[in-house]
């Protein structure tokens, strides 16, 4: 499983190769055949969908790796029920303190 973060690495960079292919669609679109132009078409709609399929990908497992920490969380918490109450006490005085400050 890769983690969050190399996820977004790798999205980004195929969003990088996605616009400096369109730019260069723009850029060269007057001095480009039309078999030219339809073969970069063909390439660019290729790469919006595997940009799509990447992000249903990266959604998903941002999703799964929520739903852990969640689940790890709740084990946690009925594991050690008092060092939560007691994390969430202190929380919340630092908390109101910070507030009823002037």
């Amino acid at each position: 499983m890769t983690t969050i973060n190399e996820g977004a690495d790798a999205a980004r960079d195929e969003i990088d190769e996605f616009v400096e292919e369109m730019l260069e669609l723009l850029a060269d679109a007057g001095d480009r055949g039309k078999e030219d132009l339809a073969g970069l078409r063909s390439r660019l709609q290729g790469r919006a969908q595997s940009l799509k399929e990447s992000a249903l990908k990266g959604q998903a497992d941002l999703r799964a790796a929520a739903e852990s920490a969640a689940i790890r969380a709740d084990d946690y918490a009925h594991e050690n029920p008092w060092q939560v109450a007691a994390a969430a006490g202190a929380a919340g005085i630092v908390l109101g303190m910070l507030l009823s400050r002037d």
